[in-house]
């Protein structure tokens, strides 16, 4: 990974992304790399979606928070099993790192420094 881009602000600017399509009552899944991320920032939301619910329409949908290593999700055409084909997806740089690093290493080798 880059340590130029740690700590940037990527997952934070996925997240607000993600809450705006829920505020206009998209179907969201936001995708992590592995099930601690994705609790962690699934408890995070729901507090804050939660307490925006009275705010905008009480029926709206939860969004969705997956691992990207579930069976159900394929990488190849970046859906997941069993959602809606409507559903708008985030994917956390960090499940793109970790499935993809070694060809993102290749890709930007000889990459300017």
């Amino acid at each position: 990974m880059n340590e130029k881009l740690k700590q940037t602000g990527r997952t934070t600017k996925l997240l607000f992304e993600a809450i705006k399509l829920w505020v206009n009552q998209e179907k969201v899944c936001v995708v992590f790399a592995n099930f601690h991320d994705r609790e962690r920032y699934e408890k995070k939301i729901n507090l804050i979606i939660s307490n925006m619910r009275c705010l905008f329409n009480n029926n709206l949908q939860n969004i969705q928070f997956v691992c990207s290593d579930d069976i159900s999700w394929n990488w190849f055409n970046m859906t997941y099993r069993g959602f809606c084909p409507s559903t708008k997806y985030f994917i956390d740089h960090s499940a793109i790192e970790k499935r993809f690093g070694t060809i993102l290493t290749e890709l930007h080798r000889f990459d300017p420094k």
